[in-house]
């Protein structure tokens, strides 16, 4: 019975063994597969981006070309379509390989073996280097991080930007020398012992710079009941009782003034550039009865020559604009596209009439020559109010004031404070991307 027992005892033990070995050998060959599979996600990215890269050189062609030969850019699509006819992957984001790895049972319970570079955030600048935010997802057992961008200077030579981060760190804003310039981002941590993990390489292309477009009113074109500041960057209503004329320029003779539009316009057109940006302050005071539908003002651009073509600048036929208008209890913000004949689909309330009389609004506007494309977007909330594709690049600022006798409207152009990063969206978007 006893050596019964000692070899049941000695199998029980061979069995154990090699039970335990074959496990290792499964979880070693599982947290391999989970590497292939990561390693094989950068690579299409890497493949993907460098496939995108190319298209916005073509794309860039493409306009350029157009631009200086006098053709139409919306016309010019040859190119553009043999690019996008290059077969590719399907965009990772409907794939989601990753998050089919993160969710096996046996991945679950198991540490990944290398950092992950979740997102990349393009910041807009309009001067200096490029900016743009790096986030990832890191490890626990994390003790340094090493983040780096590596770019080709004119001559040729590799400059690599490096910078050095704490393992609590899950994102960076980097600093790069050049704007619209292809940059390899690696990103690289070190374990606790001392491991070094497999750097994560990420190809990506700076944004370019936005023209800041420094918008002053015409004191000589502008409606005779219009009052233009000293400045040039603030209108307001003459026959507004709350209107201060103070600082506003002399009354001077002038057969170029608005006849049907009591407005203004800005002394030039809006430059024949792509990414041009400019924003508008739009304060307004409710001191009358308003009446329901009532136009308190209206703000945004037209067709050069056909600014006076009607009395309100949301009913001009060759104009893309935002205007402010009373709805039931409440102030709105609207939109009209003129060459459509149509008022866009939104409405978005202001000010509560119930509640209060006196609202300040920011707007943004951007306007890109090259792609035709006209959008309006809010500052503050980051976010595009209306897009707009126009037919002409030979465009003009221009507003409106209404309702002079039951609101006070001012229209102030402003210096941009911050950039909105909504902006490098619209800039992808007319790239094609």
């Amino acid at each position: 019975m006893r050596e019964i027992r000692s070899v049941c005892g000695q199998i029980n033990e061979s069995v154990g063994e090699k039970e335990a070995n074959l496990l290792t050998a499964i979880s070693s060959q599982r947290h391999e597969a989970v590497k292939q599979c990561l390693a094989l996600t950068s690579e299409v990215k890497a493949q993907s981006q460098s496939l995108d890269l190319l298209e916005d050189q073509v794309n860039d062609i493409v306009a350029l070309t157009a631009v200086h030969s006098g053709t139409d850019v919306s016309n010019s699509r040859s190119l553009t379509s043999r690019a996008k006819q290059i077969p590719r992957q399907p965009k990772l984001g409907q794939v989601k390989v990753e998050e089919y790895v993160a969710s096996l049972e046996f991945v679950k319970d198991a540490k990944l073996l290398s950092l992950h570079i979740t997102d990349i955030v393009h910041r807009p600048v309009s001067s200096g280097p490029a900016l743009v935010e790096v986030k990832w997802r890191t490890l626990d057992d994390i003790k340094d991080i090493t983040l780096s961008a590596k770019s080709k200077d004119p001559r040729g030579f590799d400059v690599t930007t490096t910078v050095y981060l704490t393992r609590s760190m899950t994102s960076y804003i980097m600093t790069l020398p050049w704007v619209n310039a292809e940059y390899t981002i690696k990103l690289e941590g070190t374990a606790e012992n001392g491991a070094m993990y497999p750097p994560v390489h990420r190809p990506i292309r700076t944004m370019p710079y936005v023209h800041c477009f420094k918008a002053r009113f015409n004191p000589s074109t502008c409606h005779k009941r219009v009052a233009v500041s000293t400045g040039k960057e603030e209108v307001v209503h003459r026959k507004c009782k709350m209107a201060n004329l103070q600082s506003a320029c002399a009354v001077t003779t002038s057969f170029q003034r608005l006849e049907k539009l009591e407005g203004a316009m800005t002394d030039d057109c809006l430059p024949i550039l792509p990414f041009v940006y400019w924003e508008v302050i739009v304060h307004f005071q409710v001191f009358g009865k308003l009446g329901d539908s009532k136009l308190l003002c209206d703000v945004g651009i037209c067709k050069q020559g056909t600014e006076d073509a009607s009395s309100l600048l949301c009913d001009n036929q060759k104009s893309y604009c935002a205007y402010l208008v009373r709805r039931n209890n409440s102030v709105a913000l609207e939109f009209w596209n003129g060459p459509n004949r149509d008022t866009l689909p939104r409405s978005i309330p202001i000010l509560d009439l119930t509640r209060e009389k006196e609202k300040s609004l920011r707007l943004g506007f951007y306007f890109d020559a090259m792609k035709r494309v006209v959008a309006i977007v809010s500052p503050g909330n980051n976010t595009i109010l209306a897009q707009f594709y126009v037919k002409t690049t030979n465009l003009i600022a221009v507003c409106g004031l209404y309702c002079f006798e039951q609101v006070f409207t001012m229209v102030k152009f402003t210096d941009p404070q911050k950039l909105p990063t909504v902006l490098c969206k619209l800039m992808k978007w007319s790239h094609g991307n």
